[in-house]
């Protein structure tokens, strides 16, 4: 099992590499209506 640590530098090695371009990015799927409530208020 790795360390917070070891997950974090893990993930900044993944950064320099996107960056330097030797890796390309992630596909991400979303829903097509996302439920966002950014009002602030309970949703319903």
């Amino acid at each position: 099992m790795s360390s917070q640590f070891q997950d974090l530098m893990n993930g900044l090695d993944e950064v320099d590499a996107f960056l330097a371009g030797e890796r390309t990015g992630y596909k991400v799927t979303l829903p097509q209506k996302p439920r966002l409530n950014l009002s602030g208020k309970a949703a319903r």
